[in-house]
């Protein structure tokens, strides 16, 4: 039950569905989030409050 849950809140790859890892960028305000093996990269910028993604 508890995996499913957490499992919710977990970002994803929509390719390969490998959890994505976080890269920092020091100098912008952005969170960004890629797949693993180069499929997806999610970038959330925090003064704008949009999500890009791309594929």
């Amino acid at each position: 039950m508890w995996n499913k849950i957490i499992s919710w809140f977990q970002e994803t790859c929509p390719t390969c569905h490998e959890e994505l890892v976080c890269e920092k960028f020091g100098a912008y305000c952005c969170t960004v989030k890629v797949c693993p093996n180069g499929h997806y990269r999610l970038e959330r910028h925090a003064l704008i409050g949009v999500p890009i993604e791309y594929r």
